[in-house]
């Protein structure tokens, strides 16, 4: 601008200057025409050179300046679109990274979680706001269901239960004793859980493991241990009161009262029967449960053993007005002891008896299963009052009686039986129901040929 500026003074300057000089020519009269014409031809040449001159300027300025504007324009949008693709490229990396990294993290996860899955105890993950994060294959296979996703409060409701919880997820280690019923299943548990805290970073507590181990089972046998004692207590004292009862009488009695020392001793010897009896079937069950991995080798007919056992109860008149069908079939053998097995025999044919109603059933028979396999099948069938399904469960452990049973017996019959067959590689099974009856059946291997 200031280029053009003074070019535009000096041409405007040197025209003034001219033609105050041709002025002065022309007032002199010293200079001819044709002079006169050639100063003002190249005053006039002069002006339109310098006219150009400014134009060119002009341009070409206005064209340097295009060009500078452009460069600056080019080189903004280069660099703005080599930033824009660097940061496109990072972000695309990170999404990358983090991607990868969800990935590793899913995989660890799944290992993590098939580790729980395959430990056979059961065992919730539960987050800081008691959710349940994961509960495995043998939580669900206890409690018949997939907890994941539930309030842990919703589902144990016990206070001492809450309060571990709570101090685990504060970071302190406990355990609990845990009495559950599962509704599902209509079944009482027993646990100790322990809860563990389990921390990602220090102090931080990310998720709490709660393991259960199962004591159900335990309490079962310490429960059945504490009722053998005192039932055994019981039994034994019983008689053993009333012998010592009839001896003490004995030695009041006159010499010469012999209807009453006969009365007397009458009783005596029947409690006396009575008590060796339960001892008798004390020692049988003991040593039942001491041989029952030691299988028996011989071969015997079960078939004329079963027979037999019939034919004694026949004898001694025990059915008296039971009726009673019996269908075996011959020539059964199997891998046992006839002594076992005849004890077996008589103690569910005695509770037939006993407990079994009018209509008597026994049949023995091969049973084909699913996969073709071949076993044994004693079937003991009556038409009494049957069993409640709290009692059925029990029915085969040590001294157990069903409740409102007022018909005397030990309670060991079926106990040992079911000791006696489990020697053979047997099984028991019972079948009731109320006013229906009882199937008592016993399962034993076929010989192979």
């Amino acid at each position: 601008m200031f280029i053009k500026n003074k070019a535009l003074l000096i041409i405007v300057s040197f025209s003034l200057f001219s033609l105050i000089a041709l002025t002065i020519l022309l007032i002199s009269k010293n200079l001819n025409i044709y002079t006169i014409y050639f100063i003002i031809i190249y005053i006039f040449s002069v002006n339109i050179i310098a006219i150009f001159l400014i134009f060119s300027i002009k341009y070409f300025s206005n064209y340097i300046s295009n060009i500078e504007k452009k460069a600056t324009t080019n080189f903004s949008t280069f660099y703005s679109s080599f930033l824009t693709n660097d940061l496109t490229r990072s972000i695309f990396k990170l999404e990358r990274r983090i991607l990868l990294y969800k990935k590793e993290i899913n995989e660890e996860r799944k290992k993590y979680f098939e580790t729980i899955d395959s430990i056979p105890l059961p065992i919730l993950l539960i987050d800081k706001n008691k959710i349940i994060l994961k509960s495995n294959k043998s939580f669900s296979t206890n409690f018949l269901k997939n907890y994941t996703g539930n309030n842990f409060h919703e589902l144990f409701r016990s206070p001492n239960t809450i309060t571990s919880v709570n101090k685990a997820i504060k970071g302190e280690s406990c355990k609990v004793e845990l009495e559950f019923f599962n509704t599902i299943s209509s079944r009482n548990y027993s646990f100790i859980v322990y809860f563990q805290p389990m921390s990602r970073r220090l102090n931080v507590i990310s998720y709490v493991t709660a393991i259960f181990i199962d004591q159900t089972s335990l309490k079962k046998i310490i429960n059945a241990r504490t009722d053998f004692i005192a039932n055994a207590s019981h039994e034994i004292k019983t008689p053993l009161t009333t012998i010592i009862g009839v001896v003490e009488t004995l030695k009041n009695i006159k010499s010469s009262d012999t209807n009453s020392k006969n009365k007397f001793l009458d009783m005596l010897s029947n409690h006396t029967y009575k008590m060796n009896a339960l001892i008798n079937n004390l020692l049988s069950l003991s040593k039942s449960e001491m041989n029952e991995t030691s299988y028996p080798k011989n071969t015997i007919n079960i078939s004329n053993v079963l027979y037999e056992n019939i034919k004694w109860f026949r004898a001694g008149n025990f059915f008296k007005s039971k009726s009673i069908k019996v269908k075996i079939a011959k020539d059964i053998k199997t891998y046992g002891s006839k002594e076992d097995l005849t004890q077996a025999n008589k103690n569910i044919i005695e509770n037939m008896i006993k407990y079994g109603g009018n209509k008597l059933s026994i049949k023995l028979k091969i049973k084909v299963g699913k996969n073709n396999d071949k076993k044994i099948s004693i079937m003991f069938i009556d038409n009494g009052k049957g069993i409640s399904k709290i009692d059925l469960d029990r029915v085969t452990e040590r001294f157990y009686r069903a409740k409102g049973n007022s018909i005397e017996g030990s309670g060991l019959g079926l106990s040992i039986a079911k000791h006696k067959v489990y020697r053979h590689k047997g099984t028991l099974e019972i079948k009731s129901k109320i006013n229906l009856g009882t199937i008592v059946i016993i399962n034993l291997p076929v010989i192979k040929d």
